[in-house]
């Protein structure tokens, strides 16, 4: 995960918004990661967006970058992590997937 999905400003940000993900959708992350929904490309970052399915359809979505350069205390990194996580709304993936920015590769979405 990269530093500040869980706590810190992004974080804040989600939760003031009403879509940050729950305690429970995040200790339940492994299983709804091994069994996405859709998985997508964001063709702006090269980021994998992962749709996740969850028992109340609140549409858990992550972004995962591969090969993401991190560089903290004057160290760099190369890792796939975890850059973004919020409950996703469906017109807004809708919306990116028609105008280009997101394109399917994996699963379904509708």
């Amino acid at each position: 995960m990269r530093p500040g999905v869980l706590r810190g400003p992004k974080a804040t940000r989600h939760e003031a918004a009403g879509d940050a993900l729950t305690p429970e959708q995040w200790e339940a992350l492994p299983r709804l990661l091994r069994n996405p929904a859709a998985v997508f490309v964001d063709n702006r970052t090269g980021s994998l967006v992962y749709v996740l399915k969850d028992a109340r359809d609140a549409r858990p979505q992550l972004a995962v970058r591969i090969d993401y350069t991190l560089r903290q205390n004057r160290e760099t990194r190369v890792l796939n992590a975890i850059v973004s996580a919020y409950r996703a709304n469906p017109s807004s993936l809708a919306a990116r997937l028609a105008g280009g920015v997101l394109e399917l590769i994996f699963g379904a979405f509708g």
